[in-house]
């Protein structure tokens, strides 16, 4: 496995690879790639029918990361949203939400950004609209409910970073009981229930199903099996289905041939150094050849 052919046969191999990724992704560089980023959050515009879908699945962060594997962005941010809402021009917005929540100062925003958009917001809670979600998914002018959604309301939480005395700790909580005050004003306007009673279910950290969420007024109706795109599991699946469509061709050839390059690299390291290579350093060689064959038939 030290000899020279060896050596040309490995190399041969970790170029061939790396040449099929640059065939599938049109030769782009790295950076450009990372511009076609795929985002937890997806903006569909209907110009025929004057109408705009904007699907929330994921946690609501300022700060999305991207999962270098799948190059999928996790996350939604009002910064990312924001610009996007603000350029519609269209008659209804439609917002198909399944999120745990997060952070509350993002969720105003993206409150804020909808609010100013004079179109008709109509949003969906597909699956679960909690927490942060759940500020969001009031900021519709109808408010429909998936027939197995869930919607949760509770105290926001803060996080002492460090040290901190009694009266930090005081002050601290009298900042909690302000930002939930946000959250109060946003349900106390949709439901037309009192603050006491709205912050009695948020110490409960109530959750309501499809039911209790109208009967609250937290949701004007539920989907209908007959309404097509409307219904929960329709959404949900139209959702990933247009996600498949719109899947890079490349994101899951490039961590296949990253693979075989990592493997590639450790054995031919192993060669420069002049170090034996063991059975399972082999084994694992022949291993990677057979997925660059099978990578090849894809051409």
């Amino acid at each position: 496995m030290r000899c020279a052919r060896c050596w040309e046969m490995l190399r041969s191999i970790q170029s061939g690879a790396r040449n099929i990724l640059l065939q599938k992704t049109s030769r782009i560089s790295r950076g450009e790639r990372r511009k076609q980023v795929k985002r937890f959050y997806q903006i569909t515009h209907d110009e025929q029918s004057r109408t705009v879908d904007i699907d929330i699945y994921g946690n609501i962060t300022p700060y999305p990361y991207v999962d270098e594997g799948t190059g999928e962005q996790h996350g939604v941010s009002s910064k990312g949203l924001k610009a996007e809402i603000d350029a519609v021009q269209a008659d209804t917005i439609n917002v198909y939400i399944n999120s745990n929540g997060g952070d509350v100062a993002e969720a105003i925003a993206i409150c804020s950004a909808l609010s100013r958009n004079p179109a008709k917001v109509h949003t969906y809670c597909d699956g679960f609209a909690c927490s942060a979600a759940s500020v969001i998914f009031c900021a519709g002018d109808q408010r429909t409910m998936g027939k197995l959604g869930l919607l949760m309301i509770h105290n926001c939480s803060v996080y002492n970073w460090g040290p901190m005395n009694a009266d930090a700790l005081r002050k601290m909580a009298d900042d909690a009981d302000k930002i939930n005050q946000a959250s109060i004003t946003m349900y106390k306007a949709v439901t037309g229930m009192s603050e006491e009673e709205i912050q009695k279910l948020m110490d409960a950290e109530t959750w309501m199903t499809a039911e209790e969420a109208v009967k609250y007024g937290f949701a004007t109706d539920i989907a209908d099996d007959d309404d097509g795109d409307e219904g929960a599991s329709q959404s949900a699946m139209a959702a990933i289905h247009q996600r498949i469509l719109e899947a890079p061709a490349e994101t899951l050839l490039e961590a296949r041939i990253s693979a075989i390059d990592a493997k590639m690299d450790n054995l031919l390291s192993a060669l420069a150094e002049s170090k034996p290579v063991n059975k399972g350093t082999a084994t694992m060689a022949q291993n990677a050849k057979r997925v660059f064959a099978a990578i090849a038939k894809e051409e």
